[in-house]
């Protein structure tokens, strides 16, 4: 019988003895061989003739059957694959008649699976061409897989990226503390295991077994290469030029150039020998083995800080605004190119041991190590230019270290047991440039990125233990294992503290006044020295003497210190009741112990606890463990064909998935003494007049802002924000409440793993050699996914006078109609309570088609998906903002998710060509993802539209189309969650209602192979990623995400109850007016050529 999917690391083979009549032959022996590290199995066939070889290293098998009156009979070829069952039915001879059969290269139709899996194989990783050498990138070659768009993550039929599950050799390759693969986000730019050391994967989008978890969609197992009984390795290096890139959509040159090179080697590995004479070793053949690997990446990206808004008529040139030359001067200072790099460095060594043939003992280590420098404001994206100053940026860098050993023994034919154990510790620290407060003015940012200097470690404990049983026709497997993860951080806001202005314009008098606030040393003059740009700005005598000036800081240490352990076991069975039908039922147990908050800020803490929210009580002071966890899982498979070649399958099953640790790190250190993560902004209103600007308050505290040059401004500490408090206190007679305008984020009572309820089915059929066709259908249902939701908010009303019905909260102003207050009174109106609530769900269903043809002059895999995704939330990460519209009504959200692509059309080929040639292809095609169509800022129409309004101000047309006439895109002041336009009275438009632009991919291998001599062979390889230099236009772009979705209006003429059309001339619009490229849109990575030599042995 067959155990589907049933070993994380190896494979199994499994078949029927028939003699010449086609009677099943019980009591036959069979032995199943590797020659290449000498492994061999001997299993004897039951009373149906069956016979089942689990715990299978990948690789290529030799099959010998003999039994009692009949020929010897052996079958070559059998290719293992890391989670298969490949199937091997063999019809005896009459005695004295001995048979060999080659079983040739083709697609093999698994009729034990019970679901449908896609095997990566290890011609697809060393030949197809991937832009990066990360070998998670081959996951996007199977169905339903896509990267997730919020941190770029692996997602499986339309699940959260951080809800999967990536294991390597049986071990989790997970980032405990980021979610999603290790490495976190740094994973996305750079390998962290070498690609060379991949042998190969399977992916199994949907309806894993009992043994897995941990996964709300599907399962990725790779295992890694080792060693055999002959020496191999390879070298390599690869180039990839700007020079050889083409330019952009908009003409940049966008493309770093990479240079990539490594190697591997593996062979036998000569074991000691001990004792008096003879040879001091041996020599390994069929007994020890070794494999290692190193892989290194450079890659160099030009960029550029400029400040295009310092350009301006009248700040450059003619003559200019007094008082503005020491900002002015600072500032362009601090333009100019600066490098961008992205260097990795991975090494891999594994070693096996055949202890004997009832036990198998392996051990890998691999060590990864990324910087990136200046690549902390812009990443990695393809934004040649910024307005960040270099000091607003820093590096990115992460190292990692895995330990991973197995232990396989072998009790008796019919009794296996697997021993797995993990150690694995990852680094993220992230340097900034400069430490210094930072200053975000309307033109630039300088100073220290607001959110570094920050730290992360966290590590992994693992322990694994399966026992496999195969009793008849009956394989019982039962297991246990205990994850603990533990994690360490700090990490928040403003820990050097932040200057802004409360306005934001870009023109050239707000750009000369905010250059006027940051130079010390003022003139009298209100105006200009030509009396018209900038005419009536004020300039203060002193460096941020102005009422428009705001200075934030972190009142916390950022520190976190956590763990979580995680329990699993679980019971399967996989029954063989008849040679055409298997049918494989389980039961899984996982718990998941949650880290408590730490809530000894008592007045923060009783705050919530005592506040009569509308939306339901908040409890901050626990987060439950998770330990209903029950998921039962079953399916099966059936030939009715009964001969090999076709299979129809089904499953069904409930699915927990794990919460990164990072979701709670708010929740744990945003109650306790000190706080966490809570960052306070002094008062700016209400003040007396000797405290009622930011120069005045450090004032207070004898720091005089005059004597700090700008790189070099003064960094307090929480004793001297307190003592600023205090002073303000004292002069307005009030105390000050340093609670008000807290931000916190809450775990909650409620708190739960996201769970999945999972079915579907399809068909596999072998139509010639080597080519099968199949076609699946996959059914998910995510309850329980975690969100941001603001619980401090009081009920909305619908104001009088307002005829779009729109539900409004009125905590911004208190002067507008219709104004409130937030429930918590202690932390004001400019304050917060975001709970992670588990209130998201989700519905994923999909129709998938697939080909697959595998023979000696090549192989080809190819498949057509036609999917709905649908969900209520799709972040898969947010900090603390929420992504609703209105907090009380929460069904516009249920909507196509961002990750839901309704088409998409894959496929990938390697061709042996003659004369040493080959060929190798990839082809996607991604139908347009949704977009969440906003109004983030009230826009009038261009001049000489049509539509009403037509060329009037901002502010203008604002009074035209709103009851409040403002710009701002809060229309229904809730202080920040996005706003949409209303489609009629009381009707929003729905979250995600509007489509992007479709993508399309094509990339090119070609290679020629030179032997030289018997061992050697060079291959000289040129790849053309992007081939035919397809623009792949979409709406929105990695710099500007508001623009391009902005609305403009309300929908609704909040005044007169007229439906209006979308306003903002930049709306889903690519070009402008002239026929050229919005700047707001964006254009896929650009051909880039890459050259490279491979030599092996």
């Amino acid at each position: 019988m067959a155990l589907a999917q049933s070993q994380a690391s190896t494979g199994q083979i499994v078949g029927t003895v028939k003699n010449p009549a086609g009677e099943l032959v019980p009591g036959a022996t069979v032995t199943v061989t590797n020659p290449a590290t000498g492994l061999s199995r001997t299993l004897t066939t039951n009373d149906q003739g069956g016979f089942t070889a689990v715990n299978l290293p990948s690789g290529e098998y030799t099959i010998d059957v003999e039994a009692q009156g009949f020929g010897k009979f052996t079958q070559t070829g059998y290719k293992v694959e890391v989670g298969s069952a490949i199937t091997a039915d063999v019809t005896l001879s009459v005695q004295g008649v001995t048979g060999t059969v080659l079983v040739s290269a083709g697609a093999n139709v698994e009729t034990t699976q019970v679901q449908t899996t896609t095997n990566i194989n290890d011609t697809s990783i060393s030949q197809l061409p991937i832009n990066g050498r990360r070998f998670q990138d081959f996951v996007l070659a199977t169905p339903t897989a896509q990267i997730d768009p919020s941190r770029g993550q692996i997602s499986l039929v339309g699940q959260r990226g951080i809800n999967g599950n990536v294991q390597i050799d049986g071990a989790d390759y997970n980032n405990p503390f980021f979610g999603g693969l290790r490495g976190g986000e740094r994973s996305n730019q750079a390998f962290t295991i070498p690609q060379g050391a991949v042998k190969e994967f399977q992916v199994v989008a949907s309806g894993y077994n009992a043994e897995f978890g941990r996964s709300t969609g599907g399962v990725v197992n790779a295992v890694t290469k080792s060693g055999t009984n002959d020496f191999h390795g390879d070298a390599f290096y690869v180039d990839r030029s700007t020079g050889l890139a083409a330019r952009n959509a908009f003409g940049q040159i966008a493309s770093p150039t990479q240079q990539q090179f490594g190697g591997s080697v593996g062979g036998p590995f000569p074991i000691p020998r001990f004792g008096e004479g003879g040879k001091s070793h041996y020599g390994g053949k069929d007994k020890s083995f070794f494999f290692v690997a190193y892989e290194q990446q450079k890659l160099l990206q030009s960029r550029a800080v400029l400040m295009n808004n310092l350009r301006q008529a009248g700040i450059l040139s003619g003559t200019i605004a007094s008082g503005i030359d020491e900002a002015l001067n600072f500032s362009l200072d601090k333009e100019g190119a600066y490098r961008q790099t992205n260097d990795a460095k991975v090494f891999l060594m594994r070693y096996d041991f055949n202890i004997s043939q009832k036990h198998q003992f392996n051990i890998r280590y691999n060590h990864s190590v990324n910087a990136a420098l200046n690549a902390v404001t812009a990443g990695t994206s393809l934004t040649p230019t910024t307005n960040s100053a270099l000091s607003n940026n820093g590096t990115e860098a992460d190292n990692s270290n895995t330990v991973v050993g197995q232990l396989t023994s072998f009790l008796s034919s019919t009794t296996i047991n697997e021993l797995r154990g993990q150690y694995s510790k990852e680094n993220r620290p992230r340097i900034p440039n400069e430490l210094s407060p930072e200053i975000r003015a309307n033109y630039a940012i300088f100073g220290t990125v607001n959110f570094l200097p920050t730290t992360e470690s966290d590590y992994r404990v693992q322990f694994a233990d399966n026992l496999t049983m195969i009793r008849g026709a009956h394989t019982w497997k039962v297991g246990g294992e205990y994850n603990f993860v533990k994690a360490s951080q700090v990490f928040a806001f403003r820990q050097l503290g932040s200057f802004s202005f409360s306005f934001t314009g870009t023109d050239a008098a707000s750009v000369i006044q905010a250059l006027r606030i940051l130079s010390a040393g003022g003139n009298t003059t209100t105006a200009n020295a030509n009396g018209t740009v900038g005419a009536g700005a004020l300039d203060p005598t002193n460096r941020f003497d102005d009422t428009t000036v705001r200075y934030a800081h972190n009142l916390g240490n950022g520190l976190l210190t956590l763990s979580s352990p995680q329990y699993a076991g679980y019971g399967q069975d996989a029954w063989r009741v008849r040679p055409n039908l298997t049918v494989n039922f389980g039961l899984r147990y996982e718990a998941q112990m949650m880290p408590q908050p730490d809530t000894s800020n008592t007045a923060a803490t009783n705050a919530v606890l005592s506040a009569s929210l509308p939306l339901g009580a908040v409890d901050p002071r626990v987060i439950p463990s998770q330990k209903n966890q029950w998921a039962p899982r079953g399916g099966f498979a059936w030939d009715p064909w009964n001969n090999g070649k076709g299979v129809i399958r089904a499953y069904g099953g409930i699915y927990y998935a794990a919460t990164p640790t990072l979701t709670l790190a708010a929740p744990l250190n945003n109650f306790r003494t000190p706080f966490g993560d809570v960052t306070l902004t002094l008062p700016s209103t209400g003040l007396p007049a000797s405290l009622n600007t930011v120069y005045k308050q450090f004032l207070s505290i004898g720091i005089n802002l005059n004597n700090f040059p700008l790189n070099a401004l003064p960094i307090l500490n929480v004793g001297q924000i307190n003592q600023i408090l205090a002073n303000i206190s004292a002069a307005g007679g009030t105390s000050v409440n340093v609670l008000n305008g807290l931000q916190v984020v809450a775990g909650g009572q409620h708190f739960r793993n996201p769970r999945s309820i999972q079915f579907g089915g399809g068909f596999e059929r072998q139509i010639a050699h080597g080519l099968t066709l199949g076609a699946n259908y996959d059914y998910v249902r995510t309850t329980r996914l975690n969100f941001n939701h603001d619980f401090d908010l009081p009920t909305p009303i619908i104001r009088p006078g307002d005829l779009s019905q729109r539900p409004f909260f009125g905590i911004v102003s208190s002067s507008v109609i219709g104004a409130q207050n937030r429930p918590i009174t202690a932390f004001g109106n400019t304050g917060w309570v975001q709970v992670r609530d588990p209130a998201a769900r989700a519905k994923f269903q999909a129709l998938t088609f697939r080909g697959q043809l595998r023979r000696k002059f090549g192989q080809f895999d190819a498949f057509y998906t036609l999917a709905k995704n649908l969900d209520s939330d799709s972040t898969e990460r947010a900090a603390s903002f929420a992504q609703y519209e209105n907090s009380f009504t929460l069904s516009p959200e249920y909507n196509y998710s961002d990750l839901d692509r309704r088409h998409v059309v894959a496929f990938s080929s390697v061709l042996n060509l003659p004369l040493g040639f080959e060929m190798a292809v990839t082809s996607r095609y991604l139908s347009g993802a949704p977009i969440d169509v906003t109004v983030s800022s009230i826009v009038a129409p261009a001049a000489g539209s049509s539509l009403p309004g037509a060329g009037l101000s901002a502010a203008a047309y604002a009074t035209l189309v709103t009851l409040q006439h403002s710009t701002s895109g809060d229309l229904n002041q809730d202080n920040g969650n996005r706003d949409r336009p209303f489609l009629a009275a009381g009707i929003p438009s729905k979250r995600n209602s509007y489509r992007n632009r479709s993508l399309r991919f094509l990339d090119l291998r070609l290679q020629r192979n030179f032997k030289l001599g018997e061992k050697f062979e060079l291959s000289p390889s040129f790849e053309a990623f992007n081939v035919l230099n397809f623009k792949n236009l979409t709406y929105g772009s990695a710099a500007d995400t508001r623009t391009a979705f902005n609305y403009g209006n309300p929908g609704i003429n909040e005044n007169t109850g007229e439906i209006l059309a979308a306003s903002n001339p930049a709306f889903l619009q690519l070009r402008n007016t002239d026929g050229s490229l919005r700047n707001t849109n964006s254009s896929a990575t650009p051909r880039q050529l890459q050259l490279g030599l491979r030599l092996k042995f």
